[in-house]
């Protein structure tokens, strides 16, 4: 399989329904803007961990990629910043890829400001 393309819904004032879809055991890239974000539900009985991709070097350093918690039966919502985030080249240049410690009953959306 390949990383699957997590397309952002527009928030708007009338407001949206969260419509998560399974998360792909390769991962998903995701198109940025300056208010995109990931919310991840987690319905398995063990925490998960939820990598964003980070690849950029500040100083000559690369910067560690981030890795956050999702615990047992919670749901989170993750900022995707542009400038940290956004793959540096190729196709998916200006897009944020995202990873997953385990899928199982693990869902999970984008949106946009």
């Amino acid at each position: 399989m390949a990383r699957t393309a997590l397309v952002p819904t527009k928030i708007t004032v009338a407001g949206v329904v969260s419509t998560l879809a399974a998360a792909n055991v390769d991962g998903h890239v995701v198109p940025l803007t300056d208010g995109t974000y990931i919310e991840v539900k987690n319905g398995s009985v063990a925490s998960i961990n939820v990598t964003v991709q980070t690849p950029v070097t500040v100083g000559g350093r690369a910067v560690a990629d981030d890795v956050i918690a999702v615990a047992a039966g919670a749901t989170k919502k993750i900022a995707l910043d542009k400038a940290v985030h956004g793959q540096t080249a190729g196709a998916d240049r200006g897009k944020a890829y995202v990873d997953f410690s385990a899928v199982t009953t693990v869902t999970c959306a984008a949106f946009d400001r």
